[in-house]
């Protein structure tokens, strides 16, 4: 029987306080790089094996 997978959930992170690093800037000025750096370092909402979502603004 294989091991069952259970997801990580942060529902801190969900809430209005905090800091949110895609706020109040322009998206269109936003590189691919810079969203894959936000990955590491924006507060996870969910994560599941090799899914992680993240919260990048309000």
């Amino acid at each position: 029987m294989e091991p069952m997978i259970c997801p990580v959930v942060n529902s801190q992170n969900r809430g209005p306080e905090g800091v949110f690093p895609l706020d109040e800037k322009n998206l269109d000025s936003v590189t691919d790089k810079i969203l894959a750096t936000l990955l590491e370092s924006a507060p996870v909402l969910y994560k599941l094996g090799g899914t992680t979502v993240v919260r990048l603004s309000r």
